[in-house]
């Protein structure tokens, strides 16, 4: 099944849909520039990474880059979504890539997406989840970004946590790894870059 079918199956808003495929783009560049990360697990994870998402937005948030139409609808959505899988968006995550029948390894690469995983992450050594969990931080919700414009953007919006240095650090060391030994720098994943990726990837079938 396309990738654009499983949005549409389990209603996923469009910039929710938008920023999965932007990561995933992210992703791709990543693989293709450094020859790193097994490319198929670590796309398709990041395709998937946030389907459970929008049980945790709060609409009566106004964020640049993820504005909504038709509020009250969506509103009807996320409560179907707790209603069926929980109030825990990852858990809710989880459970829809099991429905979609996603092998395990590709789920052990989306796993290690997230904030408060970066450090295991970076212990895993392991080049496909670094990629994904780092695709990730590389795009806000106005588009892709730096890694210290994406953790500044983080500090900004959310409460500051004494642990939040480490994670940031953590990503720092992540990406010092995925571009180490090659004449590739960060820069060169690049919104232009980014957005021709995405375009191949709305075929992508899962």
């Amino acid at each position: 099944m396309k990738i654009t079918d499983i949005y549409t199956k389990y209603e996923i808003p469009p910039n929710l849909a938008d920023h999965q495929l932007t990561v995933s783009a992210v992703a791709s560049t990543i693989c293709k520039l450094t020859g790193k990360g097994d490319a198929t697990k670590v796309i398709t994870a990041c395709l998937l990474h946030a389907m459970g998402h929008i049980i945790k937005f709060r609409f009566e948030k106004k964020i640049r880059g993820a504005e909504m139409e038709n509020v009250e609808h969506w509103k009807v959505v996320q409560q179907k979504l707790i209603d069926t899988y929980g109030s825990d968006e990852h858990v809710a995550t989880m459970a829809i890539v099991a429905e979609i029948g996603v092998e395990s390894e590709i789920i052990d690469v989306l796993d290690a997406a997230g904030f408060r995983q970066s450090l295991d992450t970076l212990q895993s050594g392991d080049e496909s989840k670094m990629i994904a969990a780092y695709s990730d931080m590389r795009v806000a919700p106005h588009g892709v970004v730096s890694l210290q414009e994406r953790l500044d953007d983080l500090t900004a919006r959310y409460d500051k946590t004494d642990d939040r240095e480490q994670y940031n650090e953590a990503f720092k060391k992540i990406e010092a790894e995925i571009f180490a030994g090659t004449d590739v720098h960060p820069k060169q994943v690049s919104p232009e870059r980014v957005e021709a990726e995405k375009a191949e990837l709305r075929s992508f079938a899962i």
